[in-house]
C-alpha cells in the first residue's frame, strides 16, 4: 500500500503544481467515501484523532486543506514505508491513497460516494467567532472544484 500511496502523493503534487492549487486549498471528502468496505473519514480519523482531532465535518463533507492531507501522507510513509497486508497501518495508508486518488481523477475515482471536491464559498460554513480572521473563507481562499 506504500508504494501506491507514494505514487498517489506524487502525482497529486504535480497536478497541483499544474493547476496552481495550493496547500490552503480546501477539499471536501463525503463522509460516506469507501473503498472495499473501507470508510476514508472514519479511518482517518479513528488514525489521527487523539494527536490532530477529527476532520471538521459540515453537510455530508469533512474537510482538510490540500497541505494537511499531503503531510499526512509523507509523515505515514516516513514511518512505516512498508505497509504489506496484515500491517496496522495499511487502513490508514488506503484511505490516504483513496482520497489523492479521487483528487488526481476529478472525481472520477471508482469509489463508493465520491467525488472528492472543493466546496463553493456559499457551501462552507461561515465562522463568526473571533477566530474568523483565519478561516480560509475569511482570507479569500479561492476555491477549486474536482468532478462534475
Amino acid at each position: 500500500m506504500a508504494n501506491m500511496l507514494s505514487a498517489q502523493l506524487a502525482a497529486n503534487v504535480l497536478d497541483g503544481s499544474y493547476n496552481g492549487l495550493a496547500d490552503a486549498t480546501i477539499v471536501a471528502i463525503p463522509n460516506t467515501m469507501a473503498d472495499a468496505g473501507l470508510n476514508f473519514v472514519t479511518t482517518i480519523n479513528g488514525h489521527d484523532h487523539a494527536t490532530l482531532g477529527d476532520l471538521p465535518t459540515f453537510g455530508g463533507y469533512s474537510f482538510i486543506t490540500e497541505g494537511d492531507l499531503r503531510t499526512r501522507a509523507k509523515t505515514s510513509l516516513g514511518l512505516y514505508g512498508s505497509t504489506p497486508s496484515g500491517n496496522a497501518q495499511r487502513p490508514y495508508q488506503q484511505a490516504l491513497k483513496g482520497v489523492l486518488d479521487a483528487m488526481n481523477n476529478n472525481g472520477n475515482d471508482g469509489y463508493t460516494n465520491g467525488p472528492v471536491k472543493v466546496p463553493s464559498r456559499r457551501e462552507l460554513p461561515v465562522d463568526r467567532s473571533p477566530r474568523a480572521t483565519t478561516n480560509e473563507v475569511a482570507r479569500g481562499i479561492k476555491p477549486t472544484y474536482f468532478g462534475p
